[in-house]
Order: C-alpha cells, then structure tokens, then sequence
C-alpha cells in the first residue's frame, strides 16, 4: 500500500444510523474510531433527542478514499447529511476529532447549529513535531496497516486493562480501513488553531473533559470553556480521553442539560 498525499474536494455519502425524536443531535467520534463508541449515549437518552450517528469519512461503513482529508471537507460530509435527513440545525457533538470537525463546521456554517459539545479535544494546532508524528504514523500505517495507529494511552491510568470498552476500541481501530487513517491523519496534521472560533461560538456549549486524559491535559478543556462565551465545563475524574464510553452516565447528564436549554 502506498501513502497517498493529493489533495481530495468531493464529498461523500455517510454511514450512519438515527435513533430517537425531539432535538436533533449530532454525535461525532474521534481518531480512528466510528459510531459504536456512542453505544452507551444511544442507550442513556435516546428518548429525549433525535440521535444521528454518522461515521466520518475514511470509518466505519463511510466510503474511504484515498488521498488527504481535510477538516473542511470532513465538515462538509456531515452539512451534506444533514441536509439528506432535511435537518437544518442540530446540537454537533465531536469526540477529539470530531470536535475539530465540529468546529470546521462553525466556520463554514453557524447557521446549521443549535448548539455545541466538545468531548475530550483540543483547540490548538499541531505542533511541528506532533505534525511530524502524523505524518509519520502515516507512513506506518501505508507499510504495516491499521494496527500502526493503536494507540495505548485513550483510557485513564487507572481504568481495568480487561475493561470491555478497551478490547471493543481496539476491536474498532483494527478494523478501520488504512486509506482512512492515513487521510485523517493528513487532516489533522494540517488543522487550523481554533482559539479564534470559539471565541465567536453564539449557541449554548458545553465542554467536557477527562481529569485523567493522557492525550490532553485538563488545562485543554478549561481552556477552550473560557474561550467560548457562557459555555458549562464538564471535568470528569475517572474519565481519560474517551469518557462517552468510560463514564457515560457523567456524558450523559451533561449533554442533556445540553439539550434540555434548548428545549
């Protein structure tokens, strides 16, 4: 397999799945992952929201092309479902790199939110060296496969090695196609600093946080809360980078407070 760096600009069809009525919800996954890790959201308040699930481009079910993704492009993936579903707002939820996409999508479009979550991600732009990584991890994967983008430290610390929720992680990774991970890591090597962006978010927003994420620090998400206007910050102890999946009842109650100002 070769390690595709041109350039793509045509949308995609997403996967996805809908569950529920009421306020529509938007829910966005990280790096490599797809919407299985939202299992627990679909379960915990299905019945208060209109879930709409999507796998991002290169995940999942979603076609995968070969080239480099952008955030922009990524972003408009999703506008473009919704405007399939014939939805014209929605709550956007982004987990880590769906939160980057969240917030590409707020520069292309505000008008297509009611309001905004940012789960364990990051408003800054790589770093030169984290950039290098990306592109390197690439390379891995285009001579090794998916199995080069594993990465051990997603969970708390002190979360059980045997815990359920990481073997069906790494389950999903190992099974997300390489095409796409190589052009999401192009993606996100190349992603814009946000700290502007949020600075100009108008809609209710809640910022929530893993105390021991191990790929961003707590001083992430307060950040990003105090740069976004009246936005509820969320910190949860026993949560690391994946806190939908290892405290989803805290994500829960927080995303419905979300959906419940909006009632």
């Amino acid at each position: 397999m070769t390690y595709n760096s041109t350039p793509l600009n045509t949308t995609v069809n997403l996967a996805f799945e809908e569950h529920g009525s009421g306020t529509p919800v938007l829910l966005l996954h990280g790096f490599p992952l797809n919407r299985r890790i939202w299992q627990e959201q679909v379960n915990g308040f299905s019945t208060s929201a209109h879930l709409i699930l999507p796998d991002l481009r290169g995940h999942g079910a979603s076609p995968a092309p070969e080239g480099a993704y952008s955030l922009d492009l990524m972003a408009q993936d999703v506008i473009q479902l919704l405007n399939r579903l014939d939805i014209p707002k929605a709550i956007w939820v982004g987990h880590s790199m769906g939160g980057y996409i969240t917030m590409a999508a707020w520069r292309l479009a505000p008008e297509r939110f009611s309001g905004m979550g940012l789960v364990a991600t990051n408003h800054k732009a790589d770093t030169p060296e984290a950039e290098a990584k990306r592109y390197e991890t690439a390379e891995k994967v285009a001579a090794e496969g998916s199995k080069a983008a594993l990465n051990p430290k997603l969970f708390h610390p002190a979360a059980p090695p045997n815990a359920p929720y990481i073997q069906a992680t790494e389950s999903i990774m190992l099974n997300t196609q390489p095409t796409g991970i190589m052009g999401a890591l192009q993606a996100l090597a190349s992603r814009p600093d946000s700290s502007d962006t949020l600075k100009s978010v108008t809609v209710p927003t809640v910022v929530i946080g893993g105390e021991g994420d191990q790929l961003f620090k707590p001083e992430i998400p307060q950040e990003m809360a105090r740069l976004v206007p009246n936005a509820v910050l969320t910190m949860i102890d026993a949560a690391g980078h994946m806190p939908m999946m290892e405290t989803p009842s805290a994500v829960n109650h927080a995303l419905v407070e979300l959906i419940n100002q909006l009632a």
